[in-house]
């Protein structure tokens, strides 16, 4: 057998009563839940952007392989070059370079070597 708290009878009882009252009411109900919905969108300019996070929608990554055995000297080398060839692009505004992969990691994929590039134009971007 459950055993109810006095607030959770006092909630239950409560809210039948309302049930009761609002039962021959559709209109009313509609309009109330309209009213309610309305005013919480007036709300929303107040809350800013500040509970999105920053998008990286001008951001690309180049992801390389090389073939198995191949040296982290070799792979840098790699990557320099493509890092060169992204720079010269006039739209590119950075670039950042990772090598190798940490001992323990967790990552199935063997990444030898990826490049992150950051679009230039009026978005506020961060590459890294």
């Amino acid at each position: 057998m459950e055993h109810e708290s006095r607030l959770l009878r006092g909630l239950k009882s409560s809210y039948l009563r309302l049930l009761i009252a609002i039962d021959g009411h559709p209109r009313a109900v509609v309009a109330a839940a309209a009213a309610v919905c309305i005013a919480a969108a007036t709300t929303l300019p107040f809350f800013g952007a500040a509970f999105l996070p920053e998008f990286r929608e001008g951001h690309y990554l180049v992801h390389m392989s090389a073939v198995p055995g191949t040296s982290l000297d070799e792979s840098f080398r790699l990557g320099q070059r493509v890092t060169a060839e992204l720079r010269r692009d006039p739209r590119v505004r950075s670039v950042a370079q990772r090598i190798g992969r940490a001992e323990l990691s967790e990552d199935t994929h063997r990444v030898r070597g990826r490049s992150r590039a950051a679009q230039r134009g009026g978005r506020r971007t961060a590459a890294g």
